[in-house]
């Protein structure tokens, strides 16, 4: 055989293995568009790369983010997850429905006890801002401008690995947009060490792109399980439970631009009968029980505890969120302050008008890019006396937000629009707490002031 018949010989067989390997991974993404389709086909060129952004949450309007220089965060898609976790970004896959493992009866809490693994050490964060009560941890974003991929440490990413790197039995996690390798890498290690590994998010978050194909691999071949909503609603919760014992939520998306470049809110709690509903709720997901097709029941709708905090726990879609937040607003008898991404919520801007006509403080910022968006209710919190401002984040202000007679937080993934009330799969608390409360005034006041002189830089 001449040397140039071997050559061509090499070179058909190489790519007839191509194609069949091309092929496999098509046919492995059977519920894809044809754009991912293509993308995961594309994937035979881009092992070993790391996805170098995706879009966030597509709400939020998450701007993508450069790819750093050098790829961090996963090494290589087919090989063992790396040890230690910088910075980074997720994705998406179809549905991988199977039956919920029950967690040990020695790792779970009970009733205002927690389990053993549920104080893991909160980690110093530098992007972020931790503020700590006797049942809870509650942070808060720093956004900063103009945020560059190489400065994307010490953010709530580091805080939430602390508890992954420690969960011994089961990671469940709703997260509308999911992007950061940091979070990808310790979600591999965990399904590496045994524990069981399940994500929930929506297909919309991150449609079509070809990163979004590299990080379903990356997830898929790390052996964590995969439950995608395709349906028109979205699946918008921001939800992470560990070992049955941690349970984070609030607005904040695993992305790397609601981590480092959008305002958000995340509290972390562990009182074993909040996180009874929200597991309880991720089951129905994890099932593909979207939106409606789930059972609402919340084993634990009204949670009192033993220091005299009271907590309400909502669901949507048509959970009753609307009907209790509006009710809250109405009872106000001293002040409401209020953040939010979208405001569309008709009633409620009613009420709030109607407050400051009777004399309450009612103050309120809104996100700058939506303000002015159809159903927006700027104009009428405007007209209506509200002192009301367009945020000064030169990203994105995400949080969804009131606070009420300076005791009452209202927060979670819940917008305060139509379709996060009748769509969407969310998820609302409603707390009574005056020390919870004054951490929120605090973060209002900052974003407030930002309002007053938003100053982007150069």
């Amino acid at each position: 055989m001449s040397r140039r018949t071997l050559v061509v010989f090499i070179l058909v067989l190489l790519l007839v293995c191509l194609g069949v390997s091309a092929c496999a991974l098509v046919q492995a993404a059977p519920r894809m568009g044809d754009a991912t389709r293509s993308a995961v086909a594309r994937i035979e060129t881009q092992i070993g790369r790391v996805w170098p952004g995706a879009p966030g949450d597509r709400q939020a309007g998450a701007l993508p983010f450069t790819p750093t220089a050098t790829p961090v965060g996963i090494a290589a898609v087919s090989g063992t997850p790396t040890p230690a976790p910088t910075s980074g970004r997720l994705a998406r896959s179809t549905p991988r429905i199977s039956t919920p493992t029950a967690t040990p009866a020695a790792s779970r809490g009970t009733a205002g006890q927690p389990g053993r693994n549920a104080t893991v050490t909160p980690p110093a964060v530098t992007a972020a801002k931790m503020d700590q009560g006797d049942w809870y941890r509650l942070y808060f974003t720093r956004p900063f401008y103009p945020e560059r991929p190489p400065d994307r440490v010490g953010g709530l990413d580091a805080a939430l690995i602390a508890d992954l790197d420690a969960a011994q039995t089961s990671i469940d996690m709703a997260s509308f947009g999911i992007d950061l390798p940091s979070v990808v890498d310790a979600l591999r290690r965990a399904a590496a060490r045994g524990v069981r590994v399940r994500v929930v998010t929506d297909d919309d978050a991150n449609n079509a792109l070809p990163e979004a194909a590299t990080a379903t691999l990356a997830m898929r071949t790390g052996g964590i399980e995969l439950s995608i909503d395709h349906s028109p609603g979205y699946s918008h919760n921001k939800v992470y439970i560990i070992d049955d014992q941690v349970l984070w939520t609030g607005s904040w998306n695993l992305t790397a631009s609601d981590t480092y470049r959008n305002n958000n809110n995340a509290l972390r709690v562990t009182e074993p009968r909040l996180i009874e509903n929200y597991k309880k709720r991720f089951e129905e997901l994890m099932a593909g029980r979207f939106h409606n097709a789930a059972d609402k029941t919340v084993p634990n709708p009204k949670i009192t505890l033993a220091n005299g905090v009271s907590i309400e726990n909502y669901f949507s879609p048509n959970g009753g969120a609307r009907a209790a937040i509006q009710a809250r607003l109405a009872a106000a008898q001293k002040n409401i302050r209020l953040l939010a991404f979208s405001y569309t919520a008709q009633r409620q801007a009613d009420i709030l008008v109607e407050k400051r006509k009777a004399g309450l403080p009612v103050q309120a910022v809104l996100e700058s890019r939506n303000a002015n968006g159809a159903g927006a209710q700027f104009s009428r919190l405007k007209s209506g006396g509200v002192d009301v401002l367009k945020d000064g984040n030169c990203y994105v202000m995400h949080d969804k937000v009131y606070i009420i007679d300076d005791k009452t937080v209202i927060m979670g993934s819940y917008n305060f629009t139509g379709q996060a009330e009748t769509d969407n799969d969310e998820n609302v608390l409603i707390i009574d707490d005056p020390n919870l409360a004054a951490h929120y005034i605090d973060e209002f006041n900052r974003i407030y002031k930002q309002a007053q002189n938003p100053t982007c830089g150069s």
